[in-house]
């Protein structure tokens, strides 16, 4: 829906449910498959990544978020060994994507904390910045549908001022990247 949501590590969001309306809620983003689509037996190709341990984030440098586990890929948009911070198109499925990640900094009240969605190595999405927190550990979060062709891939890159390296937080429940296939372009 390409709208930035901002929340704390203390009011986290629970794992995947599927309502009976056939949404699929995750990390607090909806994706929706119709009955319809469940009663054909409608593959969706899709993909949950996250970072295990904490990724240390250098001062001031922007830096590649990379994901070294998955949730779920259905059709190796994903691979924790080669590009880990990718998600990839796969071959023949061209049409609407929905691309969501959420990245959690380590508590640090000093500077600020910025994530950017870059397709193709192209800048994608507008900067998403806040101040640091000193409270808990700090999340920003986006979601947005795109058009993609086969071979486009999708990466988020962060940057941190706190004056010295920064975490992003490591856990399935924390740092994560996704990319769902929501329809063929029309």
């Amino acid at each position: 829906d390409g709208k930035v949501y901002y929340r704390g590590r203390g009011n986290r969001v629970g794992n995947p449910a599927t309502r009976v309306d056939g949404t699929v809620s995750r990390r607090g983003i909806s994706h929706h498959l119709s009955a319809e689509d469940h009663q054909h037996g409608i593959h969706v190709p899709t993909a949950s990544c996250y970072i295990v341990a904490d990724q240390s984030i250098p001062d001031n440098a922007e830096t590649l978020a990379l994901f070294d586990a998955e949730n779920y890929d259905t059709d190796s948009v994903h691979s924790t060994t080669v590009n880990p911070g990718r998600l990839t198109v796969p071959a023949g499925m061209t049409g609407i994507w929905r691309a969501w990640g959420l990245i959690c900094f380590a508590v640090n009240a000093t500077g600020y904390r910025q994530a950017r969605l870059f397709k193709n190595n192209a800048f994608l999405l507008p900067v998403v910045r806040s101040v640091g927190f000193a409270g808990a550990d700090f999340a920003v979060a986006f979601s947005m549908d795109l058009s993609l062709v086969a071979g486009d891939y999708l990466d988020v890159r962060v940057l941190q001022n706190s004056g010295g390296a920064l975490a992003l937080v490591g856990n399935v429940n924390n740092t994560t990247f996704g990319l769902a296939f929501v329809r063929q372009a029309p």
